[in-house]
């Protein structure tokens, strides 16, 4: 008799346990109308410390702990908030407002890949009619596709200098802290003995690393650069040149609503060890600096305007004395948008500061459009003809361009890319490959590969590679 009633405590003790056990996993409701009054009044700092006397009596209040962390976020203290919000997944995996919150942050941080992530894995598998997250999810989508399209738009402002594109290597992502250790190789062959009377094959190379940080939430980046371009001339070698090249740039990014802007100091030294007569160190200080503004007029329809100056190393062709060339660019663009495609008008200025003949107007209708899109990729199309107007003469170029990215995945993302170009009155025939892989090598290194071959069928023969390799590392 003793026994049966001791192993009916012991099965009534045990439900007990496993019942307090099940509610310990759920989140708990609490009064919390003084914070939300708080809250919804815009006092932001003292709705924190309501939330947090309230953690004080219960600390592992889930519910309280994603209000805190919504708090945060919305002061831009996201690496906080996203610390929070991942503890509280950790011990309620199926907490579907954390997930939804986390997304968001993500979201906010331009963080894209990550964001839809997070929202598709976590919550429209398991709960495909939650309207928060499809709604979430279709803007960052869209987010997605005017990130890819205001890209575009900056590849027609800047040239297409090496310089340039390592910069662009390092400023992609600038929303985190991090540091980059950056290699590029570039090699340009000149075969054209007409329009150039001194055919030429030249190599830079380039190395450097960069530190980024986050100051009153903008972007502050130190890098530096070293590296050499040699000169190989097949018909008048005493006009080789090796230039040793170094370089400290200090740049900084502000993002504002409609405006982003970034600055660049650069300390530049070179060294040139060609002939005697062609020997030439120098310093200089330089201030790179590049607008971008955007304005939406309508749902479809989107105008930018963007001014840049840019500056590298040139060869005056008499002389043959070394300069570092400055080129400003003005560009206005209008963009409509339809079913996920997009057309453009833009307009372009460059001026360059040395030689008025090569200033030129570009005017460049475009359209890109989406062929394919799954979950996993994206295939695009894009066609462009662009008028430039020289002083003395003009140019058609027409561009056909195919491009293929995955997406989604959290070890390896890649891009593919095929150019045919047409340049008249010249009918000089342009053939580019591109390829691009984002490694994950651990949660917060990543390893970037980019290349290009370029190459001129028909009279011209010009070949040009280039090679990039990026190791980023997120603190």
């Amino acid at each position: 008799m003793r026994n049966k009633l001791f192993k009916k405590n012991i099965m009534i003790f045990i439900l007990i346990l496993v019942f307090f056990l099940k509610i310990s996993s759920i989140p708990i409701f609490a009064d919390l109308n003084k914070f939300l009054e708080l809250r919804n009044a815009g006092n932001y700092n003292a709705a924190l410390l309501e939330i947090e006397n309230q953690l004080k009596t219960e600390p592992e209040n889930a519910d309280y702990k994603l209000h805190k962390s919504i708090i945060l976020s919305w002061q831009n203290k996201y690496a906080e908030a996203i610390e929070i919000l991942k503890g509280i997944i950790a011990k309620h995996p199926n907490y579907i407002d954390a997930h939804i919150t986390l997304a968001r942050i993500y979201y906010w941080q331009k963080k894209y890949d990550i964001a839809l992530n997070q929202i598709n894995d976590f919550v429209l598998s398991k709960n495909p009619d939650n309207q928060e997250a499809i709604d979430l999810s279709n803007k960052i989508k869209q987010a997605q596709d005017e990130e890819y399209i205001k890209n575009k738009f900056i590849d027609n402002t800047l040239s297409d200098k090496n310089n340039n594109k390592d910069i662009a290597l390092i400023k992609s992502d600038m929303q985190n802290k991090k540091i980059n250790l950056v290699s590029t190789i570039n090699v340009l062959r000149d075969y054209e003995p007409i329009l150039n009377k001194y055919p030429y094959k030249e190599i830079t190379f380039r190395a450097g690393a960069a530190y980024n940080t986050l100051l009153n939430q903008k972007s502050l980046t130190i890098f530096y650069k070293t590296g050499f371009i040699k000169q190989i001339n097949n018909t008048w070698q005493d006009n080789e040149y090796f230039l040793s090249l170094n370089s400290l740039a200090l740049n900084s990014e502000y993002y504002f609503k409609k405006l982003y802007l970034s600055s660049t100091l650069n300390l530049q030294h070179y060294n040139n060890y060609g002939a005697a007569y062609f020997k030439a160190k120098s310093n200089t200080i330089k201030i790179r600096p590049f607008i971008l503004a955007s304005n939406e007029i309508t749902d479809f329809y989107k105008i930018y305007f963007a001014y840049s100056l840019e500056d590298w190393y040139n060869k005056e062709i008499f002389s043959r004395r070394l300069f570092i060339e400055d080129l400003h660019t003005l560009s206005f663009s209008n963009l409509f948008f339809y079913r996920k495609n997009y057309y453009s008008f833009d307009i372009l200025r460059a001026i360059y500061s040395n030689g008025a003949l090569r200033n030129y107007t570009d005017f460049i209708l475009q359209t890109n459009q989406l062929l394919i899109s799954t979950k996993t990729s994206n295939l695009h199309l894009n066609l462009k003809y662009k008028y430039r107007d020289y002083k003395n003469s003009h140019l058609h170029f027409y561009s056909l361009k195919n491009e293929f990215s995955s997406k989604n995945n959290l070890k390896l993302n890649y891009n593919l890319g095929y150019e045919l170009s047409l340049v008249k009155p010249y009918t000089s025939i342009g053939h580019k490959f591109e390829a691009q892989t984002t490694i994950k090598l651990k949660q917060n290194i990543n390893l970037i590969t980019a290349g290009d071959y370029f190459f001129h069928a028909a009279k011209d023969k010009d070949r040009e590679y280039n090679f990039r390799i990026n190791l980023e590392y997120k603190y």
